[in-house]
């Protein structure tokens, strides 16, 4: 990924944002939380929301890492991800952009901040990454990698192959 760097107004700036909640400012003058897209304050405060501040699908096609990061902060801070933002993650092409453009390293490095470390929710990330149809694609091997490899690790199958219910109890499992 190489970004282009373009001089604008805060406004500019902050609809360039990946979400409304990365697009706060602090002004070290007035002291004051400044809000250009008139919506992050109230997308992470009272809604407690994750909103894209700009059509989510452009978004995730201009970084495709975003959708990750999106489930990352959804699960890290407790909250919901905006409807719309859902729309857009599922889409297939979507999907095809986070392979073709994102380094597994990356892809690795958004889901360790998912499951582990302080406010990790493993058992809410996966089950974002079921519902929006992520975790097949997420967990997979590489169609150019050797799969001896990752004989017995998670790598070996695709997940959505695999039926889940994360919400059971070990008893209702067995």
């Amino acid at each position: 990924r190489i970004p282009i760097t373009i001089i604008g107004t805060p406004t500019e700036d902050s609809f360039r944002r990946d979400f409304t909640m990365n697009a706060l400012y602090y002004n070290l003058q007035s002291e004051q939380v400044e809000d250009w897209t008139r919506r992050g304050l109230v997308d992470l405060l009272e809604n407690k929301l994750v909103v894209t501040p700009v059509d989510a699908y452009q978004t995730f096609q201009d970084d495709p890492l975003r959708v990750l990061r999106a489930i990352r902060f959804a699960v890290r801070f407790d909250m919901r991800l905006d409807s719309t933002l859902q729309r857009a993650s599922m889409d297939a092409e979507i999907h095809k952009e986070l392979h073709r453009k994102v380094s597994r390293e990356r892809v690795g490095k958004e889901l360790e901040g998912m499951l582990s470390g302080k406010h990790a929710n493993p058992q809410k990330a996966l089950q974002i990454l079921c519902d929006l149809h992520l975790a097949g694609g997420v967990f997979c091997i590489p169609s150019d990698m050797d799969p001896n490899i990752y004989r017995g690790t998670i790598g070996q199958t695709w997940l959505e192959q695999i039926p889940y219910n994360l919400g059971a109890t070990p008893e209702e499992m067995a």
